[in-house]
């Protein structure tokens, strides 16, 4: 059995998994219900292929059908997502001391990951005593240029992969207040 490297993103070499995957992307990609049409639009497949794999996906709770013809994520994903957040051992050793520093500043922690281009939140400390405060869930996933932690993670990457990051996402903003234009400085 050939091992493979975890940080190496590949294609799926079963068609039906690959259009799994999409359809699954494209329903994480939003909070409301999805349509059928529009996933169908979305992955570039058929319909009736699309149906079959939601369908498929529903009697696995992968999926929930709120509606005839609208779908979104299921119960399913959460049960396992918690399994795996149970398993994460930094995670458990991290819990502790982010506990207390928030005790001490008073203001969330986040613990996360960078995955590619993005960050991933693992656990988090807060409460609800804590004023104003941006909560990421759990699992949860943003571009690395739109968070503080994303931000943290760049500043240690060279100039070159600072561009390529730059190019390759375009850095896009996701409010009107994000700020998505570089403007000169003053010498």
């Amino acid at each position: 059995m050939r091992k493979s490297d975890p940080n190496t993103q590949s294609v799926p070499t079963i068609q039906v998994i690959e259009r799994m995957f999409s359809v699954m992307d494209i329903l994480a990609s939003r909070e409301d219900p999805v349509s059928l049409k529009e996933i169908s639009e979305r992955t570039g497949l058929h319909p009736s292929t699309t149906h079959r794999i939601l369908n498929d996906l529903t009697i696995g709770r992968y999926v929930d059908r709120p509606e005839a013809g609208n779908y979104r994520l299921g119960m399913r994903l959460l049960e396992l997502g918690n399994l795996v957040k149970g398993r994460l051992n930094a995670r458990d050793a991290a819990l502790g001391p982010m506990r207390e520093l928030h005790k001490l500043i008073q203001q969330p922690v986040n613990l996360s990951m960078r995955q590619g281009d993005e960050i991933v939140y693992i656990e988090r400390a807060y409460s609800e005593r804590s004023g104003m405060q941006v909560v990421r869930a759990i699992g949860g996933r943003a571009p690395l240029h739109l968070t503080s932690v994303g931000k943290l993670f760049l500043s240690v990457d060279d100039v070159q992969r600072l561009r390529s990051y730059a190019a390759r996402t375009g850095l896009p903003g996701h409010t009107k207040n994000s700020i998505t234009q570089l403007t000169p400085t003053r010498a």
